[in-house]
């Protein structure tokens, strides 16, 4: 077997024993469980669907009550690489027959010439299992109140404040201040160098050496305490080896 973490697989074994118990008695009746299984499993539905293929979509023409309700539906195709599973899916009625429209795959999309799958009709789980087959698929429709209700945008006034507001939360963060400290000593002393003519670059060497030595001492007390820790753990391996 193979034990695979999301960047690499290794080969495994493994010994595995299992012990069934054999019962006295073998019991005839049953098991209620089953017939509720079988209950939730979705009814076939009695007409042919039709479906049509492009570079794009996957368009399912259902025959269904126009009365059918719908909560959340949702389809579910049993061909492989013939349609987006996680893709958007819409649907409409048209009469007493339901138009869903979904996303072709994009990798290696393939053909087929029978199309099976489940139509969910609620959370619940309720549905109906339906088998397709290449032919027309009408157009238009009525489309659902969830797939009408499209997600409104906001407005470009409301984008560009939203986007002034991110740059200024950005020039508060803790990486940017000592940026702008450097920035404040720049600015100062280019004030300084403009009232004393020749002497432009020693302002800016003056404002840029306490900075520079405090990042340097800061990185050489870093340097230390690893180093420390180091020899530390070092002889305590050594102690206990």
């Amino acid at each position: 077997m193979l034990a695979c973490t999301e960047q690499i697989c290794v080969p495994e074994r493994a010994d595995l024993a299992v012990e069934v118990p054999v019962a006295a008695k073998a019991e005839t009746g049953a098991d209620p469980r089953f017939a509720e299984w079988l209950r939730r499993l979705p009814a076939p539905l009695d007409a042919a669907a039709t479906f049509s293929l492009d570079e794009r979509t996957v368009r399912l023409a259902i025959p269904l009550p126009a009365a059918t309700p719908l909560d959340d539906p949702h389809v579910f195709i049993g061909e492989d690489k013939l349609a987006d599973y996680a893709g958007n899916q819409q649907f409409a009625w048209k009469g007493d027959m339901l138009i869903v429209t979904l996303p072709r795959t994009k990798l290696d999309p393939r053909g087929a010439d029978v199309l099976t799958g489940v139509l969910r009709l609620n959370p619940a789980g309720d549905g109906i299992a339906f088998t397709a087959r290449a032919g027309t698929v009408p157009t238009g429709g009525t489309p659902l109140a969830a797939d009408a209700a499209a997600p409104e945008l906001p407005s470009l006034p409301l984008l560009l404040l939203a986007a002034l507001a991110g740059g200024l939360l950005l020039n508060v963060m803790p990486c940017v201040f000592p940026i702008l400290s450097l920035k404040a000593l720049s600015l100062a002393a280019r004030a300084r160098a403009r009232a004393m003519p020749g002497s432009r670059d020693l302002p800016m060497r003056r404002a840029s050496s306490p900075p520079a030595s405090g990042l340097a001492r800061c990185c050489w007390r870093c340097a230390q305490a690893a180093s420390r820790s180091a020899g530390r753990s070092s002889c305590r391996s050594r102690w206990w080896s």
